[in-house]
């Protein structure tokens, strides 16, 4: 009872929805930490889900949505539209991988990864791609993933290769197209520069914040969840920014980050990972 009073304690302090401009659209990315065994307090996905349909942006890219009470928790009346990344045959797990939308979805792909890395390797990590029908007429190009947290920058850029030829045989090439989720690496990396270079594709933070302000959506040091996590795995205790919400023009559309924000980042914690939000115009 008592870490659901601090629930409903920390939705009274938490920030109010996100804004929504004329002409704009918001996309939030949001590791869940469904995964099986490991994980404590499930019952923190109910909150996590009304949290998210509080804040009402037009599509939530989720990761880690391993486990059946996870998949069962993370739908939404609100977004009538989604689509799930590869299952889980023949691997233990899924992707995890899901996209929720509140517009129509015209198609959809979704491809595995060909590499992977340690306990990486019990899930078919991959890809989803969805075309959505905007409001306005105009369509746009979804990409949602997770990217190994082991193995190194050489799996992930060989990982993100696999986004780049999905990209091509896929995606509406006169559409804008976004491409959010847990991608494990930091700013300043080789797989960060790789998807500048190849992928032309814009960070949407780093855009709308300074150098001085760090965004970290994976903190240690702070977040009790992803302390004890880490030491449970072995992994080192460390604050970085890992998640991301990308971006890059396409001939019909002009998109531009107005503002991008952690969520989900306040006590009692939603998972070992902060979301974000970028809210974006469009001409």
């Amino acid at each position: 009872m008592a870490k659901w009073l601090l629930f409903i304690a920390g939705w009274l302090l938490a920030s109010g929805p996100v804004s929504v401009l004329a002409g704009s659209f918001t996309v939030v990315e949001f590791n869940t930490w469904g995964v099986p065994l490991a994980v404590k307090d499930t019952f923190r996905y109910a909150f996590a889900i009304e949290r998210l349909e509080e804040l009402d942006p037009d599509f939530i890219i989720l990761s880690e949505v391993f486990t059946a009470r996870a998949k069962r928790a993370f739908h939404s009346g609100k977004y009538p539209y989604w689509v799930d990344g590869p299952r889980a045959f023949p691997k233990l797990v899924s992707s995890g991988i899901r996209i929720l939308s509140k517009h129509p979805i015209l198609r959809t792909s979704k491809i595995e990864f060909c590499r992977c890395k340690g306990d990486d390797c019990l899930s078919r990590k991959g890809v989803v791609f969805a075309l959505i029908q905007m409001p306005d007429g105009k369509r746009l190009n979804l990409i949602g993933t997770h990217l190994n947290a082991r193995g190194g920058d050489p799996i992930r850029v060989d990982q993100l290769a696999q986004i780049r030829d999905l990209i091509q045989r896929e995606t509406d090439p006169d559409a804008p197209l976004i491409l959010a989720g847990d991608l494990n690496f930091t700013p300043g990396s080789q797989p960060y520069a790789w998807l500048e270079s190849e992928l032309a594709l814009a960070d949407s933070w780093a855009r709308t914040h300074s150098a001085s302000e760090p965004g970290y959506t994976y903190d240690a040091f702070e977040n009790a969840y992803a302390r004890d996590y880490a030491i449970r795995t072995h992994f080192p205790l460390t604050r970085e920014r890992i998640d991301y919400i990308l971006y890059r023009n396409g001939g019909t559309g002009t998109l531009r980050p107005e503002a991008s924000r952690l969520i989900l980042n306040e006590r009692p914690w939603y998972s070992d990972h902060y979301g974000l939000s970028t809210t974006f115009t469009t001409d």
